[in-house]
């Protein structure tokens, strides 16, 4: 995914989460970030906060 596909999902979104091994273009305009891939981040973070 490029990094402009990256940043407009983010801003779209409602609630924009990056993983911590996200590029720092992504991170800088994420709402919050999350563990990397390897730890399952996103999983965590949805577990967290939405369920």
């Amino acid at each position: 995914m490029s990094i402009e596909m990256s940043i407009e999902m983010l801003q779209a979104c409602g609630i924009g989460v990056s993983v911590s091994n996200a590029i720092i273009e992504v991170k800088e305009i994420s709402d919050d970030i999350c563990k990397n891939n390897d730890e399952d981040g996103v999983g965590k973070w949805l577990e967290a906060h939405m369920i």
